[in-house]
């Protein structure tokens, strides 16, 4: 999480290396609301916070609705986030890609395309499992069969306990795509999607800080912002690396400390 000011990078998470699940986006969101209380706003106390959220995967969309609760007063606490305005910004999702030149096409119903995410998710947080349920209600994923998924070893195959395992139905990418669409129309006024795929020139590659707060850039050339505090929903260090370096200085300390992370995901 970047705020002004002051110039506070990111998030705590980031610094631990853990991996940016959704079981922890819960506890990002927080670490906002926690922020906004203690910093300066920019915007005015009617307007509220301008936070944007750049992420394509699940725990940018639940930082996204669990930020856009609090903007609208429907959880306990988070009262600096009362009445903020949120940007999703996305852009092409690991999760699935149509075959094609440069792998560039949005997957299309009754297409061949390449799902390279992960195979499966499960929901250990109370907050993730009610959105889950949700979803499942609404079509866009399913409970795996019990015993479907499991490990291999010596002693044959071991089913996994404990956890239901959930797929997308028609794959990982189309199902985001779907709850991403949703969470925009649900929290209208609050939330703003700024697509960066299939149209890339809106896929935001750069960030800066200037005088009234954070910009980002798009592939483009556009500006939006600016931003009480830019949080990053992503963790590959191909995608941070160039990302913060845009930032120059006031993203340096970050840069750094990911850089010390062994493992970045």
């Amino acid at each position: 999480v970047t705020s002004n000011p002051p110039p506070t990078v990111w998030n705590r998470m980031a610094s631990s290396g853990r991996r940016w699940q959704a079981k922890h986006a819960k506890v990002m969101a927080m670490d906002v609301a926690s922020a906004a209380a203690e910093v300066m706003q920019i915007s005015n106390g009617v307007d509220g916070l301008r936070i944007a959220i750049i992420g394509t995967g699940m725990a940018a969309v639940m930082c996204t609705r669990s930020l856009a609760r609090m903007a609208r007063g429907e959880t306990a606490g988070g009262s600096a986030i009362r009445n903020a305005h949120i940007t999703l910004c996305t852009s092409r999702g690991k999760l699935a890609t149509q075959m094609g030149p440069k792998n560039q096409t949005a997957p299309q119903p009754g297409k061949p395309f390449f799902d390279y995410g992960c195979q499966y998710f499960t929901a250990t947080d109370a907050t993730f499992r009610q959105e889950v349920t949700r979803w499942q209600a609404l079509g866009l994923l399913s409970a795996l069969p019990d015993g479907a998924v499991g490990r291999i070893s010596s002693d044959g195959f071991v089913a996994h306990a404990g956890e239901i395992c959930w797929a997308g139905n028609g794959g990982m990418g189309p199902m985001l795509a779907q709850i991403i669409e949703d969470t925009a129309a649900e929290f209208e006024g609050i939330v703003e999607h700024i697509p960066g795929f299939p149209d890339v020139s809106m896929k935001v590659t750069r960030i800066s800080k200037g005088a009234h707060g954070w910009h980002l850039t798009t592939n483009g050339g556009s500006k939006l912002g600016p931003f009480d505090f830019v949080i990053g929903g992503f963790a590959q260090h191909c995608l941070t690396d160039p990302f913060l370096l845009s930032g120059g200085k006031e993203c340096e300390k970050m840069l750094q400390c990911l850089r010390r992370v062994e493992h970045n995901q």
